[in-house]
């Protein structure tokens, strides 16, 4: 009996033992697939460029949707500058400047320097007046009791007040502000023949004519900068002429003072010397006479 269950027993083991492999078989292939799979699209990004492999892909239906959004954008740009320059009437040219920022610096720092050298001029000329102010004051009251007392100081104390005097004039000279009375029409602001940022020049203008003119110039840039150069060349030399008379002023006052203490020095020297001279004339004399 043993016998023929082992004989029959051994189809269904053979028929198990096919299986089996099969089975093995189809889990090797399996596994050998998962295990290979990954590796294919790494395999393959291989040959592509650096590009392709960085940028991710990207379906055409998107790429159209930003171009769309691109082209419309410019679109609107565009409509915008043209409508700015249908309502100015002008368009807007290119900039033939540098940047807005360096321009602005530019003028912003010239337009300090001038007012400081005016502002300079200023206080120079008022110390000047007030100093040979001081010393012209003193010189008249006093004068005239030294005077009397000693005349030889006359030609000294004549020469430091002329001095004095021509000092005080340049300084005011300097101190005092300049003015242009000129009328101006409203066409010479709009031909550039005027300065609108000049107050001698615009202030024969009524409000409404200043108004206009000053919204015509902001309309241009290249106007607005030639009105800006020309007021600080105004300033520029407006401070040149002050200190020109402040030069002068202080000059005279130097030789004056110089040239007065000198011949101060030099009469009381030949004064003391001829008093030196009289006293030993006086002790010889006296010397010969006992």
């Amino acid at each position: 009996m043993n016998a023929r269950v082992e004989i029959a027993e051994l189809p269904n083991t053979a028929l198990a033992s096919e299986h089996s492999v099969e089975f093995a078989g189809a889990l090797m292939d399996e596994a050998a697939h998962e295990r290979v799979g990954p590796l294919v699209p790494a395999m393959a990004l291989v040959d592509l460029p650096r590009e392709e492999r960085s940028e991710p892909a990207v379906e055409p239906k998107k790429k159209a949707d930003k171009a769309k959004k691109k082209d419309k954008a410019k679109l609107a740009v565009a409509a915008d500058g043209e409508a700015a320059g249908s309502k100015t009437g002008k368009t807007k040219p290119a900039s033939e400047f540098g940047s807005a920022r360096g321009v602005e610096t530019l003028f912003r720092s010239s337009y300090r320097t001038q007012l400081d050298l005016t502002a300079l001029a200023a206080t120079k000329a008022n110390i000047m007046i007030s100093l040979n102010g001081f010393i012209l004051s003193v010189l008249t009251l006093s004068g005239p009791f030294v005077l009397v007392a000693e005349p030889m100081f006359t030609v000294p104390i004549a020469i430091f007040l002329a001095t004095c005097l021509a000092s005080i004039i340049f300084a005011v000279l300097a101190a005092r502000p300049r003015l242009f009375q000129t009328r101006r029409s409203p066409e010479d602001f709009g031909s550039d023949r005027a300065n609108l940022l000049v107050f001698e020049e615009f202030s024969s203008l009524t409000e409404e004519q200043h108004t206009a003119a000053m919204l015509d110039l902001l309309r241009d840039n290249g106007r607005i900068y030639r009105n800006m150069s020309r007021q600080i060349y105004f300033l520029g030399t407006m401070a040149n002429r002050k200190f020109r008379m402040l030069s002068l002023s202080y000059a005279i006052f130097l030789s004056g003072l110089t040239l007065s203490t000198l011949l101060l020095l030099a009469i009381g020297f030949f004064h003391n010397t001829a008093d030196f001279a009289t006293l030993l004339g006086q002790v010889q004399t006296g010397r010969v006479g006992g």
